[in-house]
């Protein structure tokens, strides 16, 4: 379609030539389309003037040709439809243009070029161009995976009921050739995006044509799979009456065909896809190793933050019981002290009168038994009191530390795709670690593993 397109501006500049008379010292330049698809068309065509040909600017003028001359030409005449103007001005810098502006807007259509035929006079002769213009975008359809050609055409021109399937699918094919692989109607590229004909595209395809292109594809894309794969039938199949070939209508057959080809691409194109699948949960499992082998590095830094906070716990009770006994002991010993001074009553008075002269010494003496006897007497409770306290403290056993129920998830969640790899022999493996460690840390991932050894176990069997 674009390269019929390309060869009808080709054809439209020799044209335009063949109609230019004069000896070219007046031509125009490159139109430019200034308004938007929906709006009035405007389109401004530079005037471009030799500046010895100044004397003919009074009489230039402008003018659109009749349909007559768009019908002459195999051009499209449906711009004069919205009734467009010309006329001939110079713009802001000075430039001597010509400006086409349509009273009716242009609606957007399937039918998005819109034909200008332009003639610019002057005293000594004219000059007649053509301009074609895209009044729009230019339809596309993306392929997603799974789909087909005959898929696509059939949502083509559905209020065309003229039209074949056949048809449209080759009209598919003519604008879109490199959108198949081998050239294959069969093998169309998912991600390719598809430029939609118009359906005058379409109406120009012979039927019968479309009919033998389409069939000719498919049988040769069935010989290239009869070539790549034999298929095998049972004795059984060859007897049941339900698998016996029935003949039927060329047109039925033609349908079948096509439809068994199109299902065997959607196969092939699924089995792409669950081998991308396996891919990425290979990948997952690669990952669900990594996070795995990451929590087992953090418990164990968790484990010995755990064993200095018990050593510091431990240091600081033993403090605190030193400190503890050596108050009892203070406490102790004050109530020797007391216990061990005489009282009043017990004091032999005559006999300090009687001997005035020798007390001093005598005094002396019996202060400092006293004090040998408070010694000795302090000494015994101390034992004793040492004696009645256990000093061998008990030694902090270094804690284990369990897995949190993340981390046991993390494996569960491990042996699932290990599972679902077919690796039974991890799988079990990993599981039987997780009923044999988790019963205190998450009951319920227990009771999932043990169902999970039991399909496991039921599979294999």
């Amino acid at each position: 379609m674009l390269k019929a397109q390309m060869l009808k501006l080709f054809f439209a500049g020799i044209i335009s030539l063949a109609l230019s008379t004069g000896a070219f010292a007046i031509s125009l330049g490159k139109a430019n389309l200034v308004s938007s698809p929906g709006e009035t068309l405007r389109i401004e065509v530079p005037i471009e003037l030799a500046a010895d040909e100044q004397n003919l600017l009074s009489t230039l003028s402008a003018s659109i040709p009749p349909s007559s001359e768009y019908e002459r030409l195999g051009i499209s005449s449906k711009i004069l439809d919205f009734n467009a103007q010309v006329m001939v001005y110079r713009s802001k810098d000075e430039r001597l243009m010509v400006l086409v502006e349509t009273v009716k807007p242009v609606p957007i259509t399937d039918d998005i070029f819109v034909d200008l035929l332009l003639t610019l006079n002057w005293s000594s002769g004219s000059i007649t161009r053509i301009f074609t213009f895209v009044n729009g975008s230019i339809p596309k359809f993306l392929v997603e995976p799974g789909q087909t050609l005959s898929s696509i055409a059939s949502q083509m021109d559905s209020d065309r009921p003229e039209f074949t399937l056949d048809q449209k699918m080759m009209a598919l094919y003519q604008a879109n050739p490199d959108a198949f692989a081998g050239g294959n109607i069969n093998r169309l590229l998912a991600g390719s995006e598809l430029l939609i004909p118009k359906p005058e595209t379409v109406q120009a395809i012979n039927s019968k044509e479309a009919q033998k292109f389409v069939e000719s594809a498919a049988q040769q894309w069935s010989e290239k799979k009869t070539n790549s794969a034999s298929v095998e039938v049972s004795a059984d199949e060859a007897v049941n009456p339900a698998n016996r070939l029935k003949i039927g209508s060329s047109g039925d057959a033609d349908a079948d065909t096509k439809r068994i080809t199109e299902e065997i691409v959607a196969q092939e194109k699924i089995l792409e896809q669950t081998n991308a699948r396996v891919v990425e949960l290979e990948k997952n499992i690669a990952d669900l190793k990594k996070l795995l082998d990451q929590s087992q590095g953090i418990s164990e830094v968790v484990e010995v933050k755990k064993s200095g906070f018990n050593v510091k716990a431990s240091v600081l009770g033993l403090i605190a019981l030193v400190l503890l006994t050596a108050l009892l002991i203070w406490f102790f010993m004050s109530q020797s002290r007391k216990n061990s001074l005489p009282s009043p009553q017990a004091r032999d008075y005559p006999y300090e009168s009687e001997q005035t002269e020798s007390i001093p010494p005598v005094h002396h003496k019996t202060e400092h038994a006293h004090h040998e006897h408070h010694h000795e007497g302090m000494s015994d409770k101390a034992k004793a009191l040492f004696g009645s306290i256990n000093l061998d403290l008990p030694v902090a056993k270094p804690t284990t530390s369990d897995l949190t129920p993340d981390e046991l998830r993390v494996r569960l969640n491990l042996a699932r795709a290990y599972i679902t790899i077919e690796d039974f022999s991890a799988a079990k493996k990993s599981l039987e670690e997780i009923v044999r460690i988790g019963a205190s840390i998450d009951p319920e991932i227990v009771v999932e593993a043990k169902g999970m050894l039991v399909e496991i176990s039921n599979s294999s069997s």
